[in-house]
């Protein structure tokens, strides 16, 4: 019986010292050094899955999955794989068109033939734009509504003039009322 229990004891080997088959050194290395999903490590290796997660979870800590887990993820969203990728204007769930910019005025998402930098701009501007050939309005220039009614983008009842013009029509309309 003594024979028995010192082989059992021999046999056992301590855990920094433990022996890992060639075939899971190569799923660790996979699983350590490329982005690949554990099926494609699987696929890789010639062996299933279930074999793969075994392995990375018996010899992997939580963390340095999660950790794997966190950027694999991350990169699976990046360029054209991002579902998002592309979708503007109508294609984009949450694509809103004209907004109210809260002063009675409406905007809407810049469109790509207009030179500005911002993401959406005001729709009279867009309206005269388009009908007068321009790419933008100019700097020191607005648009006129001339009816006064901020919803009114009809083309012919829009008219650009120098911010400083504005200012006195108003002026002047205000001083008459």
């Amino acid at each position: 019986m003594q024979t028995l229990e010192a082989n059992r004891m021999n046999s056992v080997k301590p855990d920094n010292q433990e022996v890992i088959p060639s075939q899971v050194q190569t799923i660790l290395h996979l699983f350590d050094t490329t982005y690949l999903t554990l099926q494609q490590i699987a696929e890789v290796s010639g062996t299933s899955y279930k074999v793969v997660w075994n392995r990375v979870a018996k010899y992997r800590t939580k963390e340095q999955r999660d950790s794997r887990k966190k950027v694999n993820y991350a990169r699976s969203k990046l360029g054209v794989l991002n579902p998002m990728w592309g979708k503007r204007f109508e294609k984009h769930h949450s694509y809103k068109g004209e907004c109210s910019d809260g002063y009675g005025y409406t905007t809407v998402v810049t469109p790509e033939w207009y030179n500005k930098k911002s993401r959406r701009v005001f729709t009279h501007h867009v309206r005269y734009c388009e009908h007068h050939g321009l790419d933008r309005v100019p700097p020191g220039m607005v648009v006129h509504h001339i009816d006064h009614n901020r919803s009114n983008n009809d083309p012919s009842n829009l008219v650009m003039m120098t911010a400083s013009e504005h200012t006195r029509l108003h002026c002047a309309e205000r001083c008459r009322d």
